[in-house]
C-alpha cells in the first residue's frame, strides 16, 4: 500500500468501529464496504457515472499525486455500465485539494473525480502538457486516436501546424515549400471526454542531419463530478492546456506547432469559482525555425513554444533575435480561441516557425469571466 494513501479520513458521521480502511486493492483507494448504496452522478451523456457499491469515506490530498490513469490503484475498479473501463475515475464522499498541494494526472484514459457530496478545489489538477522537468509531460488521455484528422503537413523546411479542438491551430509559415496548415476546430460539443490534439511537425529537406521540431501534445482531459457543490477557491487551478512545440534543428529545419487546449467538465448542483480562481485549457505556442548558416550565421537550434500559465496568459511563441530561423506564433488564450499563424520574419535562412495551438473545451455552467478560457460552452441539444 502506497504510504500517501494515508491521506484518506473516514467520513465524520461513520462510526468508529465500522472497518473502513484505505485500500489501494480496493480502487479509487477506499475499502467501501459491500452495503454502501451505489453513487450515480453526472449529467451529461458521457459523464454519468456509477459506482457500486459507492465510496463511505471523504478525501483529503495531504501531498502531491502523480496519477497513471492507466494504473494507479486508485483508480475504482468498482465502475458500472457504460462507461466501465473508460476513465480512471477517482469515488469518495467528498473531494478537498488544499492550497499548495497538486493532483496531476497522465496516461491514456481521462481522469474523473467523483464525489457523493462535494469537491473543494483550493490547490491544483493538472492535465495539461508541458516541457516541465520532474513529470511525464502529456496529460491524461491527450492526442486522441483517430480524433485528431484534418491539417496539412509542412513540405520543404516549412514549419507546422497547430492543434486544433476548440479553436482552429495556426498556420506555420512557409519556407521551401507548403506550410503546415491547422484543421478546422470541433464544430459540436464533444460526445466524449477526450484530451485535445498534438500540434504537428514542421519539416526539412535540408542536409547535415537536421532534424524537423516535433508538435506539443495537446492538453488532456479531465471531469470533476460532485451531487452538490464544486467550489474552486481563489487559489484553485484546474488547467488542461497543451504543449509547446520544439525548435527546429539547425541548417533550416521547421519547428513543431503548439498543442491544442484539451477538455474540462466541471458537472455539479453548483459550481462556483472565487476571485483569483484560474480554470483553463489554452494552446500552447508554436516553436521558432532551426537557424541555418547560408547567409554568414552560425546554425542553431529554434526556441521552443511556451504553455499557457492562467487563463489570459498564452503558450508564447519560439523566436529570438539572436538566430535566424523564422519565428513561431502563439497559442490561444481568452477571447482568442485560435492559436496564431507563425509570426515568421521577412528575411532569414533558417527553417520555417510554427502555429500556436487553438483552444480546448471546457464545459463549467455558470463560470464566466478571466477566471476560465476558452469561455464555458454547453453540449449541441
Amino acid at each position: 500500500m502506497r504510504l500517501w494513501l494515508a491521506f484518506l479520513t473516514l467520513a465524520p458521521l461513520l462510526p468508529a468501529c465500522s472497518g473502513f480502511k484505505a485500500s489501494a486493492a480496493d480502487g479509487g483507494g477506499i475499502d467501501v464496504g459491500t452495503d454502501a448504496a451505489p453513487l450515480c452522478a453526472g449529467t451529461l451523456s458521457f459523464d454519468n457515472i456509477c459506482v457500486s457499491p459507492g465510496p463511505t469515506a471523504a478525501m483529503t490530498i495531504d501531498q502531491d499525486l502523480q496519477i497513471n490513469t492507466d494504473s494507479d490503484p486508485m483508480c475504482s475498479t468498482k465502475v458500472t455500465g457504460a462507461q466501465a473501463g473508460k476513465y480512471c475515475v477517482i469515488a469518495a464522499t467528498s473531494i478537498t485539494v488544499p492550497q499548495g498541494k497538486t493532483i496531476r494526472a497522465y496516461g491514456s484514459k481521462p481522469l474523473v473525480l467523483l464525489a457523493g457530496t462535494t469537491v473543494d478545489i483550493e490547490g491544483t489538477v493538472d492535465v495539461s502538457s508541458n516541457h516541465n522537468p520532474g513529470q511525464t509531460n502529456t496529460g491524461a488521455a491527450a492526442n486522441p486516436a483517430g480524433l485528431c484528422t484534418g491539417s496539412q503537413a509542412a513540405t520543404g523546411n516549412s514549419g507546422g501546424a497547430g492543434g486544433s479542438f476548440g479553436g482552429k491551430g495556426g498556420d506555420g509559415q512557409s519556407k521551401d515549400g507548403l506550410p503546415g496548415t491547422g484543421a478546422a476546430k470541433i464544430t459540436a460539443f464533444p460526445d466524449a471526454l477526450r484530451g485535445g490534439c498534438p500540434g504537428s511537425t514542421g519539416f526539412t529537406t535540408s542536409p547535415g542531419g537536421a532534424v524537423a521540431g516535433a508538435g506539443g501534445a495537446g492538453g488532456g482531459a479531465l471531469a470533476i463530478i460532485a451531487t452538490g457543490a464544486i467550489t474552486i477557491g481563489a487559489t484553485g487551478k484546474v488547467n488542461a492546456s497543451g504543449s509547446g512545440g520544439l525548435g527546429g534543428s539547425a541548417n533550416r529545419s521547421g519547428g513543431g506547432g503548439g498543442g491544442s487546449g484539451g477538455m474540462i467538465v466541471l458537472d455539479s448542483a453548483s459550481t462556483t469559482a472565487a476571485t483569483g480562481a484560474t480554470i483553463f485549457a489554452n494552446g500552447g505556442g508554436g516553436a521558432e525555425g532551426g537557424a541555418g548558416s547560408g547567409s554568414g550565421g552560425t546554425a542553431a537550434a529554434g526556441s521552443p513554444g511556451g504553455e499557457s500559465t492562467a487563463p489570459t496568459v498564452a503558450g508564447a511563441k519560439g523566436g529570438t533575435a539572436a538566430t535566424d530561423g523564422g519565428d513561431g506564433g502563439d497559442g490561444s488564450a481568452g477571447a482568442a480561441i485560435g492559436g496564431s499563424n507563425a509570426a515568421g520574419q521577412e528575411d532569414h535562412d533558417g527553417g520555417g516557425g510554427a502555429g500556436g495551438g487553438g483552444a480546448g473545451v471546457i464545459y463549467a455552467p455558470g463560470i464566466t469571466g478571466t477566471v476560465i478560457s476558452p469561455a464555458a460552452t454547453a453540449p449541441t441539444p
